[in-house]
């Protein structure tokens, strides 16, 4: 699938049509106006589902730094899901990874967070970026510390 292919070689998105001013929280507020927008939408993997004909992510959202990688440092801004109409590999798009993701807004779905009713945006991802972990074992690794040594 050329979708697949082109999400896994570049981070660049196509911006055509992107509505840069909405976010879950302000699609929520919003309710029940539905929105047809496309939005580019990024944060922190919380669940991922596989079902029968496509993949749900659900996403933790934060802002978007100028490269389009969410910027964790920042306060979220909602939640919202992914309707991926593929597979997409758990142990790779795994809980915790950070994640981009472009397509238009498809619906407002009920939830739940826990035992907590919740709305969800989601969108229908037309492109998509999983940003790679950071390497921290590449980094130099220093270590100080006093030792005693007792042999018999």
């Amino acid at each position: 699938m050329s979708l697949i292919n082109a999400c896994y070689t570049t981070q660049k998105f196509s911006m055509t049509g992107v509505n840069k001013t909405l976010t879950p929280i302000k699609v929520l507020e919003d309710f029940p106006t539905r929105h047809s927008d496309k939005v580019i939408w990024g944060g922190v993997i919380v669940n991922i589902q596989n079902l029968e004909q496509n993949t749900l992510l659900e996403i933790l959202a934060y802002p978007l730094g100028f490269d389009n990688e969410p910027d964790t440092q920042k306060t979220p801004i909602g939640r919202f899901l992914v309707e991926f109409p593929d597979y997409l590999e758990t142990m790779k798009y795994a809980t915790g990874q950070l994640i981009t993701v472009a397509g238009p807004l498809l619906e407002i779905r009920k939830g739940t967070i826990g035992k907590a009713r919740f709305n969800y945006p989601v969108i229908t991802a037309e492109q998509i970026h999983l940003w790679p972990k950071p390497d921290y074992e590449s980094d130099p690794q220093i270590y100080f510390g006093i030792g005693i040594n007792i042999t018999h």
